[in-house]
């Protein structure tokens, strides 16, 4: 019961963390993207 809790809690922590850093890639990249056009 308890490993399955742990469990639970870390893949949720894993998988807030995996969506976050792809967020601010797809930020970076729109950035990236954002300069290239103005200059």
């Amino acid at each position: 019961m308890l490993a399955a809790v742990v469990g639970a809690i870390v893949g949720g922590v894993i998988a807030s963390i995996v969506s976050y850093t792809l967020m601010i890639l797809d930020i970076k990249v729109q950035f990236v993207d954002y300069m290239r056009n103005v200059i």
